[in-house]
């Protein structure tokens, strides 16, 4: 097996979960602030510009991670050297059940005391941003070099 081809495979894979994380932390908050009452018409159409830049980039990096991820899973070879650390797999997707638990439990204390008027839609956001955020950064720790 060429090894300048794994490494390609390699840094392609983590060039395109990096544009799928930056993706998605532009596209989730962007939505929630565009979703606000802001006074000045410019201020909600730079939040839908945001949007629309996070969803392109998300949705770029996944399709482009699934073909380079199809490639891999198509030959053997590249497989087995790619993909062969399953422990260091399920450790990050335990990491990322675990801080969405603790968050959650967190938000549910302080949202008791300081932010009593939060919303259930404010809260859901807020645990499914830190929880993909955690999963796509810990990906990301995974496949640094």
């Amino acid at each position: 097996m060429d090894s300048k081809l794994i490494e390609q495979l390699d840094s392609r894979r983590y060039k395109y979960l990096l544009l799928q994380t930056i993706g998605f932390a532009l596209f989730l908050p962007g939505v929630f602030l565009d979703g606000q009452a802001f006074e000045p018409r410019a201020l909600r159409v730079v939040f839908a510009l945001i949007v629309a830049i996070g969803s392109v980039a998300f949705v770029a990096g996944t399709l482009l991670n699934s073909s380079n991820e199809r490639r891999i899973k198509g030959d053997p070879e590249l497989r087995k050297v790619l993909n062969n650390e399953m422990v260091v797999h399920y450790g990050y997707k335990s990491l990322n059940c675990f801080v969405a638990m603790l968050f959650a439990a967190l938000l549910c204390i302080v949202s008791s005391w300081w932010l009593a008027d939060m919303t259930a839609t404010t809260a859901c956001l807020l645990i499914i941003y830190v929880t993909v955020l955690t999963l796509k950064i810990s990906q990301l720790i995974y496949l640094r070099k």
